[in-house]
């Protein structure tokens, strides 16, 4: 969650439902989720780990650097679906364009769509496992899968930056997510790891956090 004094715009949204309060949403509407896609926002966040751990990079006190805590898609509170920005959807457009190349490859492995070109796909808005909507789905939590390791890979860089004496981690949710396919939000530890390392800023290990209800 970001601090209270980011622009509105360095959030994220949901998509259109229901709020805490039960007010319904016709529109997209502001998340407490920091945009993950958002360059000021990207910027912002490393820069805030560079600066941290190059003050600190010669305490006593550390033992290492968390680089990030649950990032993810799902609210882990509110169960409701983040991600639905403009640069969010730019991004996953230009992730999804990469991935088929030519818009008919997508419409044959989605199960026969008739898009004429990649801007006009959106985000899906809503959970479905099988069908056209369940092959939009799983790109959908791919490209989520990737944008939390891109994110991720961009704070240990800054951190790295910032302090080459201790090790860097990443906490992550541990099984709560395993309930139900739709709960999942969107952290993948391959991914994340492989992202960190590429960026020449590898994670000595994981912490887990699991919650045992």
């Amino acid at each position: 969650w970001p601090p209270g004094w980011f622009p509105d715009d360095w959030y994220t949204m949901h998509p259109p439902g229901y709020d805490t309060e039960w007010i319904y949403h016709t529109n997209r509407w502001q998340s407490d989720i920091i945009g993950y896609e958002t360059p000021a926002a990207r910027a912002q966040y490393s820069n805030f780990l560079y600066t941290v751990c190059n003050r600190y990079k010669d305490s006593k006190a550390i033992a290492g650097w968390i680089v990030g805590n649950e990032y993810g898609y799902l609210g882990l509170w509110s169960l409701k679906y983040d991600g639905y920005d403009t640069n969010c959807e730019a991004a996953y457009r230009t992730w999804l364009s990469a991935k088929y190349v030519q818009i008919t490859n997508l419409n044959n492995r989605w199960g026969g769509t008739t898009f004429t070109n990649f801007s006009q796909i959106g985000l899906m808005e809503e959970y479905a496992w099988k069908g056209t909507n369940g092959a939009a789905w799983a790109d959908t939590v791919q490209w989520h899968e990737d944008s939390i390791a891109s994110f991720t890979a961009l704070g240990a860089k800054a951190a790295r930056n910032g302090d080459t004496n201790h090790l860097l981690s990443y906490s992550t949710v541990g099984m709560q997510w395993g309930e139900e396919d739709w709960r999942y939000h969107a952290e993948d530890r391959g991914k994340i790891a492989a992202a960190c390392a590429s960026n020449n800023a590898a994670l000595a290990f994981f912490s887990i956090n699991n919650y045992p209800w």
